[in-house]
């Protein structure tokens, strides 16, 4: 194919593919499972709602981008390299940093009494932006070991 991207090395990219797939679908069910349980503990806490918001979002973003290296077996169109997986590390970053502050608010709303919510929602809400912060980081090291090369 004319105009594309093809990743390397091959079985990295087949094994990282994977474990990326797992990790970023874990993210996302989780931030998904926060989300749905009573959000009483979050009213007007702008520093708790704010990355988890973003969070998801970047969740959402990361979900399209490694399903889109893991379809096409690490073989895209220079376009689609373009579009989702030259912004898939600072889209990790982001969700790397935004699960630590989603975290550090939810620590310091705790420690200050601010946080009203229940045990069992609290315990998600610190999982998932704790399994976004580490996630976070192991997705972006797993883009740094991918090298991509254009294939005419």
């Amino acid at each position: 194919m004319k105009g594309c991207m093809q990743a390397g090395p091959a079985a990295y990219v087949r094994k990282a593919g994977r474990i990326a797939a797992l990790l970023v679908l874990l993210m996302s069910g989780l931030s998904i499972a926060a989300g749905c349980v009573t959000g009483t503990g979050m009213e007007g806490a702008f520093y708790l709602l704010l990355p988890y918001a973003l969070g998801l979002i970047l969740d959402l973003l990361l979900l399209a981008s490694v399903g889109r290296l893991v379809v096409t077996r690490g073989r895209l169109q220079t376009y689609a390299y373009e579009k989702m997986i030259r912004r898939f590390p600072y889209e990790a970053g982001g969700r790397a940093l935004l699960g630590f502050i989603g975290l550090a608010g939810f620590i310091g709303a705790v420690i200050t009494k601010n946080y009203r919510g229940e045990g069992a929602g609290a315990a998600i809400y610190a999982f998932s932006q704790a399994a976004g912060a580490v996630g976070g980081f192991v997705l972006l090291r797993i883009s740094r070991g991918i090298s991509w090369q254009s294939t005419e």
